[in-house]
């Protein structure tokens, strides 16, 4: 039975004393070993490096053609979802509870000034244009330095320029400091969804991203409830709250920097095997998992894809240099090259999707924003008003029947249906309030449209980030969150133009919207539930159809 196994993983600790000792084989040397292997020694990882060149040819004969995914895949479902997956699912929620503290602290600190109406506009605006750029150059930037770096410096900047703008000393300096929060904020979006997936085991996928986004509920909620004890109970200036705000993008940058690896997919196509293997091992010691890993540092080094590029012999230098290459030389790098992923994103294996889930972002976007952010008006017009508290815990509170039954049906119907669904829904939902004409329904229809309408957003997070390969996930992932944006930015034009000549057609505007997104999702090309993660443009179009049960590929 001990000759069958791979080898046996050690787990005492959860850096250096985490061990894999592979039993040896008939062609163990002892040589010095390949870059891989030292590498792999040097962050605790021990594995035979010896007979790199022999070690090479069994493995093109055995599995070195296999799918590179379906073997991350299959590491992911010996190690289980535990802990680690657990921890995660906390400190990227977090750090997306972080953005949405900051998004709704702006709703709080505007009443507070005393500004004319357009120097308010001016700097509700200045968030979102931040958080359309901080989205597409974090998205392009995570593809190619990292996603953990680029998370960490967009909740770095969050936290920083959230802070500043507690000691701005005149409106034009607070635009200043909002529009660079909103650019950390745009930043994390596409890393906080791209992480989680790419740490999850293809079983179960769904519900945990679901998870995730069950955090921008707590943080509204959490929002709301400082600015009533600071601003409300304390009452304290709005430079206190705005601090106090910034708290959570930094304690989430701190946790993230101690605790959170990097995506180990995106470092096994870099590339770097030895590292890649030394996050499976951190992963399992979280874990407690016993699990026989059997892709160590020098077993990843010698997978091989016409896509990836294959290392061959002199791996073992090669690596070295890429594993040793300052941030700032990949960040120089990670500069370069964005028109060509531009260009990859409209590649024919993936235009359709590309496509359609960004008229479903922009959609989406316009629909809910556009009714939710006019919510008060809404509730005016009917001749009910509820105070600026109220109004958020209200909002927030519809939001938890939508987060539970959407984590419940995202592995059971599909993320496209569910995402269908919900739009479909929310559509019809806008058309009836156009029609109430009772406060009670009005407050009731809104609630119903949030609950379904956070459906849909849970369902488009997984599938955006399900849907494209990891070379491109994040920068798919920023690209979408901008048009996002423009869909959003775009409704309060149209809505501040019809909110005084017709609530009907605003309403009719919102169902619109919506309806269409509705028809995007139904048009997708593919479901992305229980289906393998795609590494790279070369292989979507061949793998799209793979895996409905977790083994399949391997």
């Amino acid at each position: 039975e001990a000759e069958e196994e791979e080898g046996t993983l050690q787990t005492n600790g959860p850096s250096s004393s985490i061990q894999y000792k592979p039993l040896p084989t008939s062609h163990s040397g002892s040589g010095s070993g390949s870059g891989g292997g030292a590498r792999a020694r040097e962050v605790g990882v021990h594995c035979d490096s010896s007979g790199d060149e022999e070690e090479d040819g069994a493995a093109g004969g055995s599995g070195g053609n296999l799918d590179v995914g379906a073997r991350l895949d299959a590491e992911f479902e010996r190690i289980g979802i535990g802990a680690f997956q657990y921890m995660a699912v906390c400190v990227l929620g977090l750090g997306n509870a972080s953005d949405a503290v900051e998004v709704m602290a702006i709703s709080y600190i505007l009443p507070q000034l005393d500004i004319s109406d357009y120097e308010k506009g001016v700097l509700a605006a200045a968030m979102f244009v931040g958080m359309l750029l901080g989205g597409v150059v974090a998205g392009l930037l995570s593809d190619r330095i990292g996603r953990r770096p680029v998370f960490i410096a967009s909740l770095f900047i969050n936290g920083v320029f959230g802070l500043a703008s507690a000691v701005a000393p005149d409106v034009a300096t607070l635009v200043v400091f909002r529009t660079c929060a909103g650019v950390g904020i745009g930043g994390s979006v596409p890393c906080v969804f791209t992480l989680i997936v790419e740490y999850l085991p293809v079983k179960g996928r769904g519900f945990y991203i679901t998870l995730v986004t069950w955090w921008w509920m707590i943080g509204s909620v959490v929002c709301a409830g400082l600015a009533w004890v600071i601003m409300g109970v304390l009452k304290l200036n709005w430079p206190w709250f705005a601090a106090t705000a910034s708290v959570p993008a930094l304690l989430g940058m701190i946790l993230t920097f101690f605790l959170l690896p990097e995506s180990p997919r995106y470092l096994c196509m870099q590339g770097r095997y030895a590292d890649t293997a030394y996050v499976f091992h951190t992963i399992a010691w979280w874990n407690c998992s016993n699990c026989s890993l059997s892709h160590t540092g020098s077993e990843f080094r010698q997978l091989s894809s016409p896509h990836l590029g294959y290392l061959g012999s002199n791996s073992g230098h090669q690596l070295q240099q890429r594993t040793t290459h300052k941030w700032s030389a990949r960040c120089g790098q990670g500069l370069k090259g964005v028109w060509v992923t531009i260009l990859q994103l409209v590649h024919p294996s993936l235009l359709r999707t590309t496509f359609f889930t960004t008229v479903i972002w922009f959609t989406i976007s316009f629909g809910w924003y556009g009714l939710l952010l006019w919510f008060p008006s809404l509730l005016e017009h009917s001749g009910f008003s509820l105070g600026l508290y109220e109004d958020t815990f209200l909002v927030a509170a519809s939001n938890l029947p939508g987060n539970i039954i959407s984590s419940l049906l995202m592995d059971r119907i599909g993320r496209r249906w569910t995402l269908a669904s919900s739009m479909g829904i929310a559509g019809g939902v806008g058309i009836l309030l156009a029609f109430a004409d009772h406060p009670a329904y009005v407050v009731t229809l809104v609630c119903v449209f949030n609950g379904v309408s956070v459906g849909g957003w849970n369902a488009l997070d997984c599938l955006s980030t399900e849907s494209f390969p990891t070379s491109l996930r994040t920068s798919a992932m920023g690209m979408l969150a901008a048009f996002g944006r423009v869909g959003s930015m775009s409704a309060q034009f149209v809505n501040g133009a019809l909110i005084s000549t017709s609530i009907a057609l605003l309403l009719f505007c919102t169902s619109g919207t919506m309806l269409v997104g509705c028809v995007a999702a139904l048009l997708l090309p593919n479901e992305t539930a229980n289906m393998h993660l795609q590494d790279s443009v070369a292989t979507t179009t061949a793998t799209t159809t793979v895996a409905t049960t977790p083994n399949t590929a391997t």
